[in-house]
């Protein structure tokens, strides 16, 4: 039950529990030791006045019972006793039962004490009295004293026997207190160290196990055995959720390389073809002029691929390098409207802009990223639709955007546009086929200190919204 109680604690609330108690438990040990200590000295020093009591009683009694009555009763012949004149031995007694008051910490103790006194000065009176006292009268008054001090002999006895039995109580609860505390400790440190094990050293031993198979490239090795929503819990999620993650970017990356193979092998396949037929038919000059065409868009494709490859790279890296220099939007995207709107019958460029935009900006790294959305728009919208291109100012910023009435993008796919390497199951919006184009112009954008926006809808269509600051802003 206690096991199940800390299961479903967070490892920092089980370990500071865990603490606690072991601390808590030290504690009672530590208290219980100083109360035990103190009332053990209360006891010695008990003790020891009772013994010191008892010394005491046991020393006026030799000097009532042997020295005062052998002189008292030294002439046995006369029915009288001497009368006693050695005031030595009487201070004494005197002395001794003065000093058996300080060990007195009872009222019977004192009542005791007090009887004794008054029997001895009974003693005292009758034997210095000038008047003659019969033997039968001090033996009367000796005998009285006699049983008042065993009377006191006796309660110290008992009360001797009392602390030494309490001693002993002392001693046995002590320690059996001592026993049930290790063993409580035992039991806490035992359930502590098998849940401990249980939450992090077997969660970590998998941990690790499942580290260094993916590091090994197993990409699909996860940690499957723990499912706690503790600390633990969540540090076996984000590894589950960084290796998925790892793992579909790898996969992305292998067909990124593919889909790179893929367009490189095309125009080669193509260039190879027009070499071919150059060869078999040279005389005729309009066929050699059509394949020269066909050769010169090709290895311009592959010289435009080379350059987003080298932007991919350098975006990679974090060594992407800009040639910045004064560039005019409006005139820039006249001249993409120019040259796409001349080769593309299928769809219709509508040009939208309010007068010249100046940025700072690299003129041919831009015109490749609008030139990658235009692309994309033609690629992905309905033959015979319209493809707006506009160029706007907003207060301190210069805005290109480009709207399709294409396929469109889903929300859940949005999210994702900007991942490295991904191609979206429906739209597929990269440029080229080849998975790097919006990842690329993102980072183009952003170290323009701009910004990329998306807005779609499946069905309708999208609108790719670019945004530079102007000259004297950035």
């Amino acid at each position: 039950m206690i096991i199940r109680l800390l299961r479903n604690r967070s490892i920092r609330s089980l370990v500071t529990f865990w603490a606690v108690s072991i601390i808590f438990t030290l504690m009672v040990l530590f208290v219980s030791f100083l109360i035990t200590i103190d009332k053990l000295e209360s006891l010695i020093y008990t003790s020891h006045s009772n013994a010191e009591a008892m010394a005491k009683i046991h020393e006026f009694a030799i000097i009532v019972f042997s020295d005062i009555r052998q002189e008292l009763f030294k002439n046995r012949e006369t029915e009288f006793v001497a009368a006693f004149e050695d005031t030595v031995l009487i201070e004494r007694a005197v002395s001794i039962l003065n000093s058996i008051d300080i060990y007195a910490y009872s009222q019977e103790e004192e009542i005791l004490i007090d009887a004794i006194e008054k029997s001895f000065l009974d003693v005292r009176y009758a034997a210095m009295s000038q008047n003659p006292v019969t033997v039968a009268y001090m033996n009367t008054l000796f005998n009285n004293l006699i049983g008042q001090v065993e009377r006191y002999q006796v309660y110290n006895t008992r009360q001797i026997k009392k602390i030494e039995d309490m001693s002993q109580f002392i001693r046995r609860r002590v320690h059996n207190g001592l026993v049930g505390m290790l063993v409580f400790v035992c039991i806490i440190i035992l359930v502590g160290s098998i849940t401990l094990i249980r939450r992090v050293v077997r969660p970590t031993i998998k941990l690790s196990e499942a580290t260094e198979r993916f590091g090994n490239g197993d990409l699909t090795s996860r940690v499957r055995e723990y499912d706690n929503d503790d600390e633990m819990g969540k540090l076996c999620e984000s590894f589950n959720a960084m290796a998925e993650d790892i793992a579909n970017r790898e996969t992305a990356r292998l067909e990124f390389v593919g889909g790179v193979v893929h367009d490189i092998k095309n125009p080669l396949s193509i260039v190879g073809s027009a070499v071919k037929m150059l060869k078999k038919k040279s005389n005729n000059r309009s066929l050699v002029e059509e394949w020269l065409d066909r050769i010169y868009q090709e290895v311009h494709r592959l010289e435009n691929m080379t350059h987003d490859l080298m932007d991919q790279i350098q975006v990679e890296t974090g060594r992407l390098s800009l040639n910045l220099a004064e560039i005019d939007l409006v005139e820039l995207v006249e001249t993409i409207n120019k040259v796409e709107g001349s080769m593309i019958a299928s769809h219709h460029i509508s040009l939208a802009e309010n007068g010249p935009c100046i940025v700072l900006a690299d003129k041919h790294k831009i015109e490749r990223v609008v030139l990658n959305f235009l692309t994309n728009a033609i690629k992905y919208s309905p033959h015979g639709t319209t493809i707006i291109l506009s160029v706007e100012t907003n207060e301190n910023l210069a805005k290109v955007s480009i709207t399709d009435q294409g396929i469109g993008i889903s929300k859940n796919e949005l999210d994702r546009l900007f991942k490295p390497f991904l191609r979206l199951k429906n739209s597929h919006r990269m440029a080229d086929g080849n998975g790097f184009g919006l990842y690329t112009a993102k980072k183009i954008i952003e170290a323009h200190k701009g910004t990329i926006h998306i807005d779609s809808q499946e069905g309708v269509g999208t609108t790719v919204i670019i945004t530079l600051p102007l000259i004297g802003t950035s």
